[in-house]
């Protein structure tokens, strides 16, 4: 009989049990202490602490300590819920926390058990992966609970969004009252627009570039009467400061001097002052200056470099902008008085999280917009009303954003969001309508800011030529050319023999996949159809086909190019949408994932010679990547921090081996043979990283600075070292849009 050898991953798990190794996939929080707990009611349940049980008129039942530690930690979380991940650490310690799902499967699975017994309360799954509790009235004779869907996240309803609009409707008009109601509200409030030469829902109509001098032009802002633009202008020569121009593309003014790089420019609403932020060798701080220049004045610290974008309270006396306190704190949104630049917190965003950022006013000054960060790269869009302590989320793509503004009347926002591949300017409304992109680009586009009477849009334009470059696993390695690059070009693919290479460039003015012999063989285009964004291109082991992901439509399809054949490219995937395929180690399975059962994104596979798909997993997965031996998948989830690996035959839990990997970074990913290579954000500039088998731990190495968020990693045939795709130039103008 043939003895079966063992894995990467049984290698790993025997030294582990050799050495007694314990796994931490956090800080541990303080212990839970049930002696200090008081008894407390759940519904129709209460709950006796000391007694250690469950009790409900003449039912009981006795709980063992992990199972009355989950009762007293979830209902202490409130309805905002606890982490799963925090949870665990509380249960079971730092210790092998690839079994702790398990084991938390076990006590969840009891509690929803007993208590669906009558409905008064319900153990519900809260956004991003946790626990509440949900209390309601009981319901006679109920005996079963229908669960909460764990693949449903989070959103925003319609009637929601109204009734957050219009707080002061009642909630008993009938249905039709109500809709007739709107539809004239409609028609009087455009009318009232116009009649203000406002625009709402406008589309934009002509583009002209206003600031396109050598350098980058970045983070405009307007005056409050919409005639000029300040903006911060990095040179070639390094120095950058603030300037002023007309929006008619006048002369440029200088409005700052002196040391230090000047950011985040914004204009006060009354017109008087413009704020900023400067960064030098003292550290970062925010200033203020008089709009027609002068001596700056200090307001107060930036600390950690998360001030970022900065926005006016209506009648100019704060500013609202991103505070961190330590590294370790979450970022909040405060508010800084302009009188004597005292501190206020505005968010209170959970701790664990990059925290919240990007403040944006609506034209009322009632209400305004921040991004919130799950994890690196997992961000999205919130409002918040200032007399309201809680938050609307409004975006559940968990995609970057680079820049918010608010649209006239309070009604739309418009984000700069890489929703499909690069970034681009989507409009989110608050009517619930789907978000709608408002110009097509393969550049990036960043940092919008619009006039109060919704006429005028403002943001960079970013044209970005990249390199290919060679890395190799030592920290202090050197990057080295690989292949020069022409326009903006990434996610290179390596054939196995070493000798061809597919990437994706917009050289064409739009992006196609090309096709070239390595290093510095002649490209040429193998995509024939016409596509909004193209991302993730895959060669084939054997360098005939290519896979790739392609935006029509605003839709994303997984497309597969038979090189060898010369054919077109053939469309894969179905219903949903799809993305992030990659080729299984023998070439005749292919790996993506999908939001085709719901909106949480899983991964799954079909085979190349038919169109079923089979889903492997259930609590979320986005892009996977096939180990050398077929044996195993190392995998990104779309919304939690952290490199996963799970069996590639069917059934079998998701198992965590590393926290060191954002959801940002999904493209960069690629599996050898003695390590999985990927882009780690220890302190926010990106590491190349390896998880080493045979170590079964995280190693560090070099740093990438120039590294693009879709560069893509091409593992080169030796195994010991990596090709990105990294920024050499870049020119940022700032665009100027009409809206009609």
């Amino acid at each position: 009989m043939k003895r079966k050898t063992n894995g990467f991953l049984d290698v790993v798990r025997q030294k582990r049990a050799e050495q007694n190794r314990n796994w931490s996939t956090g800080p541990l929080p303080p212990p839970l202490d049930l002696a200090t707990c008081a008894d407390f009611t759940l519904g129709t349940w209460r709950i006796e602490v000391q007694a250690a049980r469950l009790v409900r008129g003449d039912r009981q039942f006795e709980l063992d300590e992990q199972m009355l530690s989950t009762l007293v930690l979830i209902a202490q979380a409130g309805a905002l819920g606890i982490r799963r991940e925090l949870l665990c650490l509380h249960l079971f310690g730092p210790v092998r926390p690839e079994n702790h799902p398990a084991k938390l499967r076990r006590i969840t699975s009891f509690l929803r058990r007993v208590l669906s017994d009558d409905g008064s309360v319900r153990l519900i799954n809260t956004t991003p992966d946790g626990y509440a509790f949900e209390t309601g009235a009981p319901v006679e004779g109920r005996s079963t609970l229908t669960t909460h869907d764990d693949d449903a996240p989070m959103r925003v309803e319609t009637s929601n969004v109204g009734a957050y609009l219009q707080r002061g409707r009642r909630r008993g008009l009938a249905l039709g009252a109500a809709i007739g109601m709107v539809v004239a509200l409609t028609f009087v409030l455009i009318f009232l627009v116009e009649r203000r030469e406002g625009v709402l829902y406008g589309q934009i109509v002509k583009t002209v570039v206003i600031a396109a001098e050598p350098g980058r032009q970045l983070a405009p802002s307007f005056s409050p009467d919409g005639s000029q633009l300040v903006y911060s202008w990095l040179k070639p020569d390094g120095t950058q400061k603030l300037y002023v121009r007309a929006t008619t593309g006048a002369d440029v003014r200088a409005l700052t001097e002196g040391p230090g790089r000047d950011e985040n420019p914004a204009w006060a609403p009354k017109g008087g002052l413009i704020a900023f932020t400067r960064r030098s060798a003292e550290g970062c701080a925010i200033l203020v200056v008089g709009a027609a220049g002068g001596t700056p004045r200090a307001l107060g610290q930036c600390e950690f470099r998360t001030a970022g974008q900065m926005a006016w309270l209506r009648d100019g006396s704060a500013l609202v902008l991103g505070h961190r306190g330590a590294w370790d704190a979450p970022g909040q949104i405060v508010s800084v008085t302009l009188a004597d630049g005292k501190l206020g917190g505005v968010t209170n965003p959970s701790a664990g999280m990059p925290g919240d950022s990007q403040p944006a006013l609506a034209t009322s000054g009632r209400r305004f917009s921040f991004i919130r960060t799950r994890a690196a790269g997992a961000e999205d869009l919130q409002i918040l009303e200032f007399d309201s302590g809680k938050p609307v989320r409004m975006t559940h793509d968990l995609a970057p954003i680079t820049g918010t503004t608010w649209e006239q009347g309070g009604h739309s926002i418009i984000i700069a969001s890489s929703r499909r591949g690069q970034d681009g300017l989507w409009r989110i409304r608050m009517d619930g309508a789907p978000p709608e992109r408002l110009q097509p680009s393969t550049d990036p586009q960043r940092r919008p800011v619009m006039t109060d009477n919704g006429r005028s849009l403002a943001y960079e334009h970013w044209h970005v030529t990249t390199r290919f470059t060679r890395y190799g696993v030592s920290p202090e390695s050197e990057g080295t050319p690989y292949r020069r690059g022409v326009a903006l070009e990434r996610s290179l693919s390596v054939s196995a023999d070493g000798q061809r290479a597919a990437y994706i460039s917009n050289l064409g003015d739009h992006d196609a996949v090309y096709l070239a012999t390595v290093p510095d063989g002649i490209p040429h285009p193998i995509t024939k159809g016409h596509y909004e964004q193209i991302e993730s291109a895959q060669l084939a082991p054997d360098g005939k086909r290519v896979l790739f992901t392609g935006l029509t439509q605003g839709h994303l399809d997984v497309y597969l190019v038979d090189v060898a054949a010369g054919t077109p490219e053939t469309r894969l995937s179905g219903e949903g949408e799809s993305r992030a395929p990659a080729w299984s180690h023998d070439g005749h399975t292919i790996y993506f994932g999908s939001n085709r059962n719901g909106k949480r994104w899983q991964l799954f596979r079909q085979k190349t010679g038919d169109g079923a798909a089979e889903q492997l997993t259930e609590e979320g997965g986005l892009a996977a990547q096939e180990s050398t031996d077929g044996q195993w998948l190392y995998f990104v989830r779309p919304d939690r921090k952290g490199l996963w690996q799970r069996s590639t035959a069917p059934g079998g839990d998701d198992l965590f081996l590393a926290g060191d990997l954002s959801p940002i970074d999904w493209h960069n990913l690629v599996v050898g043979r003695d390590a999985v290579w990927f882009v780690s954000r220890p302190a926010g500039d990106p590491v190349l990283a390896r998880f080493v088998f045979a170590k079964g731990r995280v190693e560090t190495g070099p740093l990438v600075t120039g590294l693009l968020r879709d560069s893509g990693l091409a593992l080169l045939p030796s195994g010991d070292a990596v090709v990105v795709a990294e920024m050499s130039e870049a020119q940022v103008d700032i665009e100027l849009s009409t809206l009609e």
